[in-house]
């Protein structure tokens, strides 16, 4: 797999076992400059993030996954790179492990269903977050 050149809005990484969600992610976030590189389990997933880790900016992580799960996907992640931002996704949003997860810094939730607006919005925030802060006129 050949990566794509560098999108000037971000690289995203959606991990989530459900094809269509993938697709929709993909089609929801490229027609907004975003390039979106897909994984459908938590194994597939890490072996993209070592491959190509350098050049994600946000990973989209659904909780439930065969295999690894969200939360061991999301360790192994923070491992590697502490400061990664994880968009978590998931249809059960009474999941404690959700709330646990989705309270770290540099993370955040959004549940299953969402729209294509409340995606973009998110990704960005996310991104902005990562950007460092500029000093304003005045300040040291």
């Amino acid at each position: 797999m050949e990566f794509p050149p560098r999108h000037p809005r971000g690289v995203v990484l959606v991990v989530d076992d459900e094809i269509h969600v993938c697709r929709y992610v993909s089609r929801t976030l490229e027609p907004h400059g975003f390039d979106v590189i897909q994984a459908h389990s938590g194994e597939e997933a890490l072996e993209l993030f070592a491959r190509f880790g350098k050049r994600i900016d946000v990973v989209i992580l659904d909780i439930v996954l065969p295999g690894l799960d969200g939360e061991e996907v999301f360790r192994e992640l923070r491992n590697w790179n502490p400061d990664v931002r994880v968009l978590f996704s998931s249809g059960h949003p009474d999941s404690p492990a959700l709330t646990r997860l989705g309270s770290q810094p540099g993370t955040d939730l959004l549940d299953k269903p969402y729209q294509p607006a409340e995606l973009v919005h998110t990704v960005e925030t996310l991104l902005r977050a990562r950007e460092p802060r500029r000093k304003t006129e005045g300040s040291t």
